[in-house]
């Protein structure tokens, strides 16, 4: 179980901080123990999760060498355009909801190169998939930003400089 002051990946908010555990009546009729949240990049938030149920919405963050070992499978990843849009946006969601890392930078290398070819050819991403690659962007950089200490607008570059390395 996390302790006070342990940080922790909270669905689709990203990193935040357990400032608290306590108990409260939300209207049960009975107090229930609460680990309390605060995000820690973005918006000031402050949630609340049942401590006998946050294994399918908090996680732990991943280490500084998962990550870098996560970066350095990006050239491996080859994913093809799904032109389905159900198809897409079913793949994005499940992307996103299972916090898995690796799940969403395939998504994202996925988006990346739709939109370099788009570009190309004068068009942008349409705005469902535009939203959905800000969203895994979101979660991705504020997670690779606290691991590593940097900001996260600092979070690409860091990636492609770890990627130029590797491949000297």
């Amino acid at each position: 179980m996390y302790q006070i002051g342990d940080h922790v990946v909270y669905n689709s908010v990203g990193v935040c901080r357990i400032v608290d555990i306590c108990c409260r009546d939300f209207g049960e009729g009975s107090d229930s123990e609460y680990f309390v949240l605060e995000t820690v990049y973005g918006h000031s938030m402050t949630v609340y999760i049942p401590t006998d149920n946050y294994e399918d919405s908090l996680r732990p963050l991943l280490t500084r060498e998962e990550l870098l070992s996560l970066i350095q499978t990006l050239p491996d990843i080859d994913e093809e355009w799904i032109a389905d849009n159900s198809t897409r946006k079913e793949f994005f969601q499940h992307a996103i909801l299972s916090r898995d890392q690796s799940e969403i930078i395939r998504m994202i290398k996925l988006l990346y190169a739709r939109r370099e070819e788009l570009k190309d050819k004068g068009k942008r991403l349409p705005f469902s998939d535009a939203e959905a690659m800000k969203e895994a962007e979101k979660l991705l950089t504020n997670e690779f930003a606290f691991v590593l200490g940097i900001e996260p607008d600092e979070v690409v570059p860091f990636i492609l400089e770890q990627l130029s390395q590797g491949s000297k």
